[in-house]
């Protein structure tokens, strides 16, 4: 392998960090006995009941009012179901979806395509709603795997979080430092990185609420993020991600190493840089870098910008590690046998790990092989300068889709919870 450069270029920091506000609303299920039943779900003496003699069901909250007086520039929204087993031998799903009057509802949004988790937890990604949503709804959508026994939910939080809308001039700042670095001299260069200062992270490029904590990477975990693929704003989606990790989830910090948005921009995630543990890859972080292309790519794959960076970013770790792209080693952290770049799915065949997931999403796992040839190409014969893909990144002008309407109306209630610690 050649000699990989430990250059980077970032965004000279900036005091563009807005005011985050968040808030929550729970249902506790436990005292619902009693209420309606759904398809494949009724309300037992413990909580939500996913009936054991059911092949799928589905159940929708109540509308929910949101306990914020605003959002800026979306609103984003995640979900945490807390159930009475660990394994609910079930494939869950979670969506989402808004209303600015309780009356006429917007499309639903997928939130997770997560198999439930192993610590008692289902957690969801975060939707990105209109600004003006008050209202919401939670669908829970599941189906059968093995267990022929009833599985019971006790409780759903529901966070809601306002990232702040970053300043014009901040977004054109880090707009015009990625194109300034977007033609590199070579693929083994690490792509300009939008540092955490630069994108509004409260704690700047330290995190007090969990120590750095380094690791000898070995694998490269590529991942989505599961929210709008279009905003103008994707540093304030940064900063909802942030929160619902760091503070939502009380991980203390975000667990991606690194973001990159459609625009081929990338940002970075956890302090300490790539060489530092994250929350990413199903409690067997150890030995990994997580990538997390923002967005969701079930049924359509980045975009071409995404990709390059994506691509460089990886060729300039495994270059740098002396690690083969197109190979598998074994993976200490997981105990298990892995490919050097793999997606977040790939965890299952760790028994170590918590629970599983379908990230990074059918579409973009399925081009994964075509990702690790681009690296290993990159790494036998980088490109000159002008031999490089340039990286657009003049900021999405499309607004987010917000959805279409439907109907009904309100009520919620409010009291914050924790989650546990980071999965290491």
């Amino acid at each position: 392998m050649g000699a990989a450069l430990n250059q980077r270029e970032s965004v000279a920091a900036q005091p563009i960090s807005p005011p985050i506000s968040d808030a929550e609303t729970f249902i506790d299920f436990r005292a619902q006995q009693g209420a309606q039943r759904a398809d494949g779900v009724l309300f037992g003496p413990g909580g939500l009941v996913l009936m054991g003699a059911s092949a799928s069901g589905d159940f929708i909250t109540p509308p929910l009012t949101v306990p914020l007086a605003s959002a800026d520039p979306f609103l984003a929204v995640g979900t945490i179901w807390t159930t009475a087993a660990h394994d609910l031998g079930a494939e869950v799903q979670v969506s989402l979806r808004g209303s600015a009057d309780g009356i006429i509802w917007r499309d639903w949004h997928a939130a997770s395509e997560y198999l439930t988790g192993t610590d008692g937890t289902i957690a969801a990604d975060l939707a990105l709603l209109a600004a003006d949503t008050q209202f919401v709804q939670a669908r829970l959508s599941w189906s059968r795997l093995y267990s022929t026994a009833d599985a019971v939910i006790e409780r759903v939080r529901l966070i809601f979080i306002s990232p702040g809308a970053t300043d014009p001039g901040a977004l054109a700042t880090i707009a015009q430092t990625a194109q300034a670095g977007a033609v590199v001299p070579s693929a083994l260069v690490q792509p300009p990185v939008i540092t955490r200062t630069a994108w509004g992270c409260p704690d700047g490029q330290d995190s007090p609420a969990w120590t750095p904590e380094p690791t000898t990477v070995t694998h490269l975990i590529i991942h989505h993020t599961v929210n709008s693929n279009s905003t103008t704003d994707w540093p304030a989606a940064v900063r909802a991600i942030w929160q619902f990790h760091a503070i939502s989830r009380n991980w203390g910090d975000i667990g991606y190493n690194y973001l990159i948005d459609p625009n081929g921009v990338m940002y970075e995630g956890r302090a300490g840089g790539d060489d530092v543990i994250g929350a990413h890859f199903s409690c067997i972080n150890a030995n990994t870098m997580g990538v997390a292309m923002m967005g969701t790519y079930t049924s359509e794959t980045p975009t071409a910008a995404a990709l390059a960076t994506l691509e460089q970013l990886l060729a300039w770790k495994i270059d740098q590690r002396g690690l083969d792209p197109l190979g598998m080693s074994w993976h200490n952290g997981g105990q298990h046998v892995l490919s050097t770049i793999a997606g977040h799915r790939d965890s299952i065949s760790s028994a170590l790990a918590c629970g599983a997931t379908s990230c990074p999403g059918n579409a973009l796992h399925a081009i994964i092989p075509l990702i690790r040839d681009g690296v290993a190409e990159r790494v036998a014969n980088p490109p000159t300068a002008t031999g490089t893909p340039t990286i657009s990144v003049t900021l999405t002008e499309t607004p987010l889709p917000f959805e279409t309407p439907t109907s009904t109306p309100t009520v919620g209630s409010s009291t914050p919870t924790l989650e546990t610690a980071p999965p290491t």
